[in-house]
């Protein structure tokens, strides 16, 4: 039975943090796990984000500080397989989801992507999230944006529809790692922006005949 302690654990708040909060702690992020209200002034348990799995360290609420925006660029997004390199999104895990390769903490991490500053406008969360992933998306508007641009482009030849759409994807040569389920991901990635260019790296004659066999390969 849980203690009324660890139910108030669960609903509140010490200094304006709560259990989940990012924090930084000595100049590093850090996540509340928990707070031990059995202590007064409650204390607080924090996992700190340095790439170590067993990184959990007692402290106090007075040592943890609000993150800033800046703070937040450093917040790790998830780590690369050293083996497969695919992007894996549990900082905890110790294995590689898909091709279950023990983790060394020595990979590689994905961190956010800073918004550049332009006076261009600013595209959709879903793009941007995309322009800082392994492929590279030209795109200035959403899927359904493109599509409508594209059906009335069939329809008027004005000089004024000029945009673009370009994917590239290193799809990567290795045969004997779940090639068939890689490259489905891919191409669903790739049906899913509807893309007018599509450039492929390091695609194998098996890897192209699993590509040309998709239904979205035909519309090209």
């Amino acid at each position: 039975m849980a203690s009324n302690a660890d139910k108030k654990d669960e609903h509140s708040t010490w200094n304006g943090f709560a259990q989940g909060d990012i924090a930084v702690r000595k100049g590093r992020l850090c996540t509340i796990q928990r707070i031990h209200w059995d202590t007064h002034p409650p204390t607080v348990t924090v996992k700190m984000h340095d790439g170590d799995a067993n990184n959990e360290v007692g402290t106090e609420f007075s040592r943890l500080q609000k993150p800033t925006d800046e703070d937040m660029l450093k917040l790790p997004l998830g780590w690369y397989c050293s083996a497969c390199t695919v992007e894996n999104e549990d900082m905890d895990a110790q294995r590689c989801y898909l091709c279950d390769t023990p983790r060394t903490f020595e990979e590689s991490v994905k961190y956010p992507c800073p918004q550049p500053q332009s006076a261009m406008p600013p595209t959709s969360n879903h793009n941007t999230a995309a322009a800082c992933a392994d492929s590279v998306v030209i795109n200035n508007s959403s899927n359904e944006e493109q599509k409508q641009q594209k059906q009335s482009t069939s329809s008027d030849s004005s000089p004024d529809n000029t945009q673009l759409t370009v994917i590239t994807w290193n799809v990567w040569f290795n045969e004997e790692l779940r090639v068939i389920e890689r490259m489905k991901a891919i191409g669903e990635t790739i049906e899913a922006y509807n893309a007018d260019i599509v450039c492929l790296q390091e695609v194998t004659p098996l890897i192209l005949d699993i590509l040309q066999s998709a239904a979205w390969y035909k519309q090209y």
